[in-house]
């Protein structure tokens, strides 16, 4: 699981020298949100990169018959907007946050001279979207048709991997997560959600801090303990005073 310090160490610039490297970090946007603000809606047009460096924001996605579908959400050090880079495309969800927090953005203007001079970002940028869309498909794939309790487990699981710190208790989630927000994840009532927490409770496979935490086992998240690496050492956009 990748955690970034820094939007020039993703590994869609790995091919970047040093001085190109540092044009990107010179070239961010320092921008702060509140707890509720739209970011974008599905459907505007994208034109840049974000690394979100505080808070927790929400993407979902309406559908023809105006039903919200939530497909994740996005924590300190994750980046994403990667498309923006290689078309002129429509958002295809929306982003709310979840709480307050502060974004570094990069616009899809800053980097069209790389790309031009770089053909290796472009290819990254491939690999990305490749990644982003066999996720999705994954998700899809665990079926609504699927017991509840199963679909749960998925989504604990795809979670405990994308954001989970190892703790002498297993592997917790970094926010906590309602019974409804769970349930739009998983595509299900809060009451049914209610019901498979309680059996994965009752077997030992998740549990909560006192913080109301989520912890899973690392059986359950099917990724061993050392897998599941800290963030590195985070850039001054990581401060929480930057304006």
């Amino acid at each position: 699981m990748e955690r970034l310090g820094c939007m020039a160490d993703h590994w869609i610039f790995r091919y970047l020298n040093s001085s190109d490297r540092q044009m990107i970090m010179a070239n961010v946007d320092r921008r702060k949100f509140v707890a509720g603000e739209t970011l974008f809606w599905q459907g505007d047009q994208a034109t840049a990169i974000f690394l979100v460096t505080a808070g927790r924001i929400r993407l979902f996605k309406t559908t023809e018959d105006g039903r919200e579908v939530v497909l994740g959400y996005l924590t300190s050090h994750d980046l994403f907007g990667e498309e923006s880079l290689f078309e002129i495309v429509p958002q295809a969800l929306s982003a709310v946050a979840v709480e307050s927090g502060a974004l570094c953005v990069c616009h899809k203007a800053d980097f069209e001279t790389l790309l031009r001079s770089q053909p290796d970002v472009a290819l990254a940028v491939i690999r990305v979207l490749g990644e982003k869309l066999r996720e999705t498909t994954e998700q899809w794939a665990s079926g609504t048709s699927a017991p509840v309790r199963d679909r749960l487990q998925y989504t604990l699981s795809h979670l405990a991997r994308k954001y989970g710190e190892v703790t002498p208790a297993g592997i917790r989630l970094g926010f906590r997560l309602t019974h409804e927000e769970l349930g739009a994840l998983v595509g299900a009532s809060r009451v049914m959600i209610t019901y498979a927490l309680g059996d994965l409770r009752r077997t030992k496979q998740v549990w909560e801090d006192d913080a109301h935490h989520l912890i899973v086992t690392p059986e359950l998240a099917n990724l061993p303990q050392e897998d599941i690496t800290p963030a590195p050492p985070a850039c001054p956009c990581f401060d929480a005073t930057h304006s």
